[in-house]
């Protein structure tokens, strides 16, 4: 369209605002509608390239602000780290935030996870970083689990500390854990964090046995929140294990019951101490009114069945067993605990059959499962059965001498 200036003054206001509209607005109208129908078009084919069919090939239209970040996405998803990288290299040269998150991310899936983390830290985002962390710590790879760590603590020490503290006492670095938890309370004096930071500086003082320190900090739990479970949960077991006795634990843990009479952590803590007192026929009410507050919780409810079966109420214990692998039915630790079931039942073809259950689905590889391995298969008169996984043992714990003495008794068996 040619209109020249002298020419304007031919034409009506009306005719004017469509010309004007034909110039500058329908130009835009037209790049979104291309942006809107590639985005559909591009959503149905995602939802069909996880029902099996392959990538999506469709350009997009240069003005789609979003299109390389959701292609990334979708190559990550395919398996291509490097076409994802690629898609978004520009972005990320330029310090654009979603694409440093992409990039680290691709990093991660080609197994680069070091270089993953520091993109991540460059983008800026703790959460990136904590549930990182997260998922590295739930593979076992607890070495990653604290670069990332770190890395989230630096962008946010008042969020990413109780997380590296965690991390830090998985490997037995307790020192560091109580210091990197004092340092931050002292610099960040009124912080929401704070009840979580004195539970845990208690937790950590409690596993030192340092006595005094855990009760300071519990103590100090409750005067800040006097309605603290666990600050009175904690406190209790403190006096136990510092030989205070099962009553100054029980004073505690009644305390507890009676601050949350409809909440089951009083009730649990009562069958702990019990069990731990070998008292398992009078802890056994106390588990089983646990459980019946809080029916989903599985670890409740294995302690209840593991409870029942120290107390010869095998029938009792394996029936809650079959019902939790009923609901659970890749949970490691119930085939663990049922194989001793059967165990003290005499029934070894059972007991051989979950202890392999166990061995399978364990995630990661444990110990103390191919230790109980062993014994069971060695019970079982299953000599080359116990003395592979009595191996795997002490490839797990090499210093072990129980396990040495075992490999040794099922050489000379055969």
């Amino acid at each position: 369209m040619n209109i020249s200036i002298s020419s304007w003054k031919n034409y009506t206001p009306l005719t004017l605002l469509l010309i004007t509209a034909a110039v500058f607005i329908i130009p835009k109208v037209v790049i979104a509608w291309q942006v809107n129908a590639w985005s559909l078009d591009f959503s149905r084919a995602a939802l069909e390239i996880k029902s099996g069919v392959e990538g999506y090939t469709g350009v997009p239209p240069a003005g789609h602000q979003r299109a390389s970040f959701w292609l990334a996405r979708q190559a990550l998803a395919a398996g291509n780290p490097l076409e994802a990288q690629t898609l978004i290299k520009e972005l990320t040269e330029e310090g654009n935030q979603d694409a440093l998150i992409i990039e680290g991310d691709a990093l991660a899936a080609a197994g680069e996870f070091p270089g993953a983390v520091q993109v991540w830290q460059k983008a800026g985002v703790y959460a990136v970083l904590a549930q990182a962390a997260l998922r590295a710590r739930e593979n076992g790879q607890i070495e990653n689990a604290i670069l990332a760590g770190q890395a989230a603590w630096q962008i946010d020490p008042d969020l990413g500390t109780l997380t590296l503290a965690t991390f830090l006492s998985d490997i037995g670095d307790l020192e560091s854990a109580k210091a990197l938890v004092q340092n931050v309370m002292y610099e960040y004096p009124n912080s929401t964090q704070r009840q979580g930071w004195l539970l845990r500086l208690g937790t950590i003082s409690r596993t030192q046995k340092d006595w005094q320190d855990a009760v300071h900090y519990y103590t100090q739990a409750l005067d800040e929140q006097p309605q603290s479970i666990p600050a009175q949960i904690g406190l209790g077991w403190v006096y136990y294990e510092m030989g205070d006795g099962i009553e100054a634990a029980l004073k505690q843990f009644q305390l507890v019951i009676a601050k949350e009479p409809e909440k089951g952590q009083g009730y649990l803590a009562m069958g702990q101490v019990l069990f731990r007192e070998r008292s398992y026929q009078e802890a056994v009410i106390w588990f089983a009114k646990a459980v019946k507050l809080n029916p989903e919780n599985h670890w409740w409810m294995l302690a209840q069945a593991n409870n029942l079966r120290a107390a010869g109420n095998l029938s009792e214990a394996m029936h809650l067993y079959i019902e939790m692998m009923e609901r659970y039915p890749d949970w490691a630790q119930v085939y663990y605990e049922m194989a001793w079931a059967n165990r003290l039942e005499n029934l070894p073809d059972e007991a051989v059959w979950m202890m392999e259950q166990a061995l399978v689905l364990q995630d990661p590889q444990k110990f103390g499962y191919f230790w109980r391995a062993g014994i069971i298969y060695e019970w079982a008169e299953r000599p080359d059965m116990a003395l592979t996984v009595y191996r795997q043992a002490l490839t797990l714990a090499p210093e072990n001498q129980a396990v040495k003495e075992a490999i040794k008794r099922m050489i000379n068996i055969n």
